[in-house]
C-alpha cells in the first residue's frame, strides 16, 4: 500500500469535484463540464466565476443556465489540474449589416451576443465649429474577437457603419482589440435615418431578414436552438408560379424567361432557410438556379414548351435529403425564326394611295403614269415574302404589262404613255423554295392621259 505523503499535491481533486458538481455548459458552441460559483459580493452586473479543467481565453462565449455569457477576464494560470476565470451575462443581442462590405457572406447580417456599457449619455459638449451646445451619448459594446466579428473594423467610420440599440442610432467609431480576445466598439449617438428600422433592430434591413441572419455565434453542439429543423420531404409551398418578359427565339438569338412566385411560409418556420432551387425543363432538365430571392431568369433557351420546379432549401439538410418540389403550368417560348407558309387565298393587304397622270406636252407619247401604295405589313408575317407584282394595264385591260418590285418599293412610273385611260392592279409575293404564291389583286381606279402636247399645259 501506497504511503501517504503530505507534501504531495492531490491532482485528482478538482477533476473529483467536477465530477460531483460540475455543470453541463457549451463554450464556443461545444460541450463541455466546468464549476459554476458565485461572486461573494454583490454587484450590478450578474458575474460568476468559472473554473474547468482545460483552458480559456477571455471573449469565450458560455452557454449556462439557459443564458449566454462571455468571460471578461483574463484566464488564471492553472492551479493543479484546473483554468479560472470570470464570466458576465450576455443581455445584448446587437445585429451588424455587413452587406455593404467586399466579398459579403450571403449571411451579411451578424447576429452578436454582446455586453454593452455607457460612456457617457445625454451629456452636454459646447461645439466651436457650429457655436451650438450638441448632446452626445457613448456606448462600448464588448463583442467575441473571431474571424467574423474581425470584418466588423470595416464599418468604422463609414456611412453605413450604424447599428440600432435601445431603439436609437449609433455610429461605430472606433474598434479596439487591446484586451485580447475581445473587441471594444466605440459607438456614438446619431441622427436618425430612413434605413433605421427600430422593429427589427436592423440598419437598412432587407426583404426576408430572417434569411440573411448568421447566428452562427449561438449554435450549440449537438442542439438547433430557436426554430425547429425543417423534415426531410417537406413539401414546398409558394403560391402560384409564373413565368414573365419572356422573349421568344428568333433566327438573331435564343429565348429567355424569368420564373416568379411567392415567399414559402416554412422560410420563417424551420431554421437555416437557404433559399430555393428553381429548375427548368421541356421533359428532360434543362436549367437549374439557386437562389435567395423570389424570381429567377433563365436565357439561352430553345423554343419549346417549359414547365418550372421550386423546391425550398435548408441548410441543415444533409446529402439525401430534401424538400418535395413544387411544379408549375406550362410556359411557351415561341420559335419565331422560321414564319409559317403563307395561304394560297393571301388577301394583298395594301391600298393605292395614289395614281395620277401627265398628259402628253408632244406627239412623242411622253404621258407618265404614277403609281403609289402603302406597305403590306402583314406578308412580313409569313415566309418567302420578296414584294410586288404590279399589273400595268390600259383602262380596257386589253394591253397588259408584268412588274415585279421588291417588298420595299412604295412606288412605281409609268412612262411613254399616250392619250387614253389607263389602270393597274398590285399583289404581293412569295416564293418558299419552287413554290410561289400570290395574293389577291387590288385594283388602282382608272386615269386619263390627255393630248396637251398643242398647248403644252400639263393635265
Amino acid at each position: 500500500m501506497e504511503m501517504f505523503n503530505v507534501m504531495k499535491t492531490m491532482s485528482n481533486d478538482f477533476r473529483n469535484l467536477l465530477s460531483m458538481a460540475g455543470k453541463e455548459i457549451y463554450i464556443n458552441g461545444e460541450e463541455k463540464y466546468a464549476l459554476i460559483s458565485n461572486i461573494r459580493t454583490l454587484k450590478e452586473f450578474n458575474d460568476k466565476y468559472i473554473s474547468t479543467e482545460f483552458n480559456m481565453q477571455r471573449g469565450d462565449i458560455i452557454f449556462y443556465d439557459n443564458k449566454y455569457w462571455m468571460i471578461t477576464t483574463q484566464v488564471g494560470s492553472p492551479r493543479y489540474e484546473s483554468y479560472k476565470a470570470q464570466i458576465r451575462q450576455v443581455e445584448h443581442d446587437l445585429i451588424f449589416n455587413l452587406s455593404f462590405l467586399n466579398n459579403p457572406s450571403q449571411k451579411y447580417l451578424l447576429k452578436c451576443p454582446s455586453i454593452v456599457s455607457k460612456t457617457s449619455d445625454f451629456t452636454q459638449e459646447y461645439s466651436r465649429t457650429t457655436g451650438m451646445i450638441m448632446i452626445n451619448s457613448e456606448i462600448h459594446v464588448f463583442v467575441q474577437d473571431n474571424e467574423k466579428t474581425r470584418r466588423i473594423i470595416e464599418l468604422v467610420n463609414k456611412p453605413y457603419g450604424r447599428i440600432l440599440f435601445g431603439k436609437r442610432s449609433y455610429e461605430i467609431t472606433g474598434i479596439s482589440s487591446v484586451n485580447k480576445g475581445v473587441l471594444d466598439i466605440t459607438c456614438n449617438l446619431t441622427t436618425t435615418t430612413t434605413g433605421d428600422d427600430y422593429e427589427t433592430g436592423i440598419y437598412n434591413t432587407p426583404a426576408n431578414y430572417e434569411q440573411f441572419i448568421d447566428e452562427s455565434m449561438y449554435a450549440l453542439e449537438g442542439i438547433v436552438q430557436g426554430k425547429p429543423l425543417a423534415p426531410n420531404g417537406l413539401q414546398t409551398n409558394v403560391g402560384t408560379i409564373t413565368a414573365t418578359n419572356i422573349v421568344n427565339q428568333t433566327a438573331s438569338g435564343s429565348g429567355s424567361i424569368t420564373i416568379e412566385w411567392s415567399q414559402d411560409a416554412s422560410a420563417s418556420i424551420y431554421r437555416d432557410f437557404n433559399g430555393y432551387k428553381v429548375l427548368v425543363k421541356d421533359g428532360s432538365e434543362i436549367a437549374t438556379m439557386n437562389t435567395t430571392g423570389l424570381t429567377a431568369t433563365f436565357n439561352d433557351l430553345q423554343a419549346s414548351d417549359y414547365i418550372a420546379e421550386i423546391s425550398i432549401l435548408f441548410a441543415t439538410y444533409t446529402e439525401g435529403q430534401g424538400s418535395l418540389s413544387q411544379a408549375s403550368g406550362t410556359f411557351t417560348i415561341a420559335n419565331e425564326s422560321v414564319k409559317p407558309l403563307p395561304p394560297t387565298d393571301y388577301n394583298t393587304s395594301v391600298s393605292p394611295v395614289g395614281f395620277t397622270a401627265v398628259g402628253e406636252t408632244s406627239a412623242d407619247s411622253d404621258g407618265v403614269i404614277t403609281y403609289t401604295w402603302t406597305t403590306d405589313t402583314n406578308a412580313d408575317n409569313y415566309s418567302g415574302f420578296v414584294g410586288y407584282e404590279l399589273k400595268l394595264t390600259n383602262g380596257s385591260y386589253t394591253e397588259q404589262q408584268l412588274v415585279t418590285l421588291d417588298k420595299t418599293v412604295t412606288s412605281y412610273q409609268w412612262t411613254n404613255r399616250w392619250e387614253g385611260q389607263w389602270a393597274g392592279m398590285i399583289r404581293v409575293k412569295f416564293i418558299n423554295g419552287e413554290t410561289t404564291t400570290y395574293g389577291s389583286w387590288v385594283t388602282f381606279d382608272i386615269v386619263t392621259i390627255q393630248d396637251n402636247f398643242s398647248g403644252g399645259i400639263l393635265w
